[in-house]
């Protein structure tokens, strides 16, 4: 709600939506898993209404997963990459200023900017390439269709917690949001994706920008909320999800029977970070089920009574991760989005050259 309500309160500012885009799945995956909780309860199912856009909240919330999900394979999500940039391309040349003149440039083989990116500080928060994965937000989505979705995620999160907007006036996510870092680009997708991994295929290339992309944000989150902000226990599950689930999708993409290519180099460094000490703690039965619990909003073998309900989190850290309280898991996560960084940042080749002026 901190989130939706300040992007609410600043409508001007088109750089804060970009960050509430690419927290989007984020803020799906709660509402889609208490929505489905809720149903399994029966005082609240009688409550529990149809939404109008759950096949798209859905698929936000299942975006977390990433080359190892059940639904889809590993060829098979490569190969969605490369057909939305693909539509993503169309959209563009159809609804450029003047189309007929773009068509015949791009007849002639001249290609047109087709991702727009948003550079925090330099780095890169995300991209409509990762908007379009994680949000399921393509170019050509209507406003309309859009404020509605957020409109209905939002009233239902409102109502989750039974509270007033005026409610939330404290909780602004964007505090240190610093506008004067943020900056759009354009750029041609094959351009970008092929200069930032030049050592993998073009759609593993978009993949591992994606992942990079989620542990930037990750690591952003915890600089607009500080350890001792009130919403800083609400960061931390996000924080502890989504770097677990990378880790576990870093595990998938080095299977045997895995349809990703990378190269050498990528697979030794992936390997070495996996079994490092750092990233250990994150792949223990401990660390899943936490995730789980955060995640699915079950206790599993919990009992109940050794809760502390004078926790933030309720004492589950303490619980499942050798009696590590959140703040110190949080640090752990510091540490382990930091190694993860520095790796992915090792296989980044220069791509300034790549971005241009936005276009209008």
């Amino acid at each position: 709600m901190a989130v939706l309500n300040g992007v609410i309160t600043r409508q001007d500012r088109d750089d804060t939506a970009w960050l509430a885009l690419s927290h989007l799945q984020h803020l799906s995956l709660v509402a889609y898993e208490v929505h489905k909780f809720s149903e399994r309860t029966a005082s609240l199912a009688a409550a529990t209404k149809p939404w109008t856009h759950e096949r798209a909240l859905a698929a936000s919330r299942h975006s977390t997963k990433l080359f190892n999900d059940k639904k889809k394979t590993q060829l098979e999500l490569l190969t969605e990459f490369t057909n939305n940039s693909a539509r993503d391309r169309a959209w563009y040349l159809e609804n450029n200023r003047a189309p007929w003149l773009f068509r015949a440039f791009s007849a002639l083989g001249v290609l047109v900017d087709d991702t727009s990116v948003l550079l925090y500080d330099n780095q890169i928060l995300c991209t409509s390439q990762s908007i379009g994965f994680h949000a399921r937000l393509s170019p050509g989505a209507k406003q309309a269709e859009t404020v509605d979705r957020t409109r209905e995620l939002a009233a239902y999160l409102n109502g989750l917690c039974d509270a007033d907007e005026e409610g939330w006036s404290d909780d602004n996510y964007f505090r240190c949001w610093r506008s004067d870092l943020a900056t759009p680009k354009d750029a041609r997708y094959g351009d970008l994706y092929s200069a930032m991994f030049p050592a993998v295929p073009l759609a593993e290339a978009m993949s591992l920008a994606i992942l990079h992309c989620d542990l930037f944000g990750l690591e952003l989150m915890r600089e607009l909320v500080p350890g001792s902000d009130p919403l800083a226990p609400s960061t931390f599950k996000f924080r502890f999800a989504g770097v677990w689930q990378i880790v576990e999708t870093l595990r998938a993409v080095m299977a045997l029977d895995t349809d990703f290519n990378l190269s050498d180099r990528i697979g030794n460094d992936i390997e070495t970070l996996l079994s490092s000490e750092q990233i250990a703690p994150m792949r223990t039965k401990g660390a899943r089920d936490l995730r789980n619990v955060l995640v699915h909003y079950g206790l599993g073998s919990i009992d109940p009574g050794s809760l502390n309900w004078h926790d933030p989190i309720l004492g589950l850290p303490e619980l499942l991760l050798d009696g590590a309280n959140w703040l110190t898991a949080d640090q752990m996560l510091d540490s382990q989005i930091a190694a993860l960084l520095k790796t992915f940042r090792s296989w980044t080749g220069p791509f300034s050259n790549t971005l241009k002026e936005p276009h209008e």
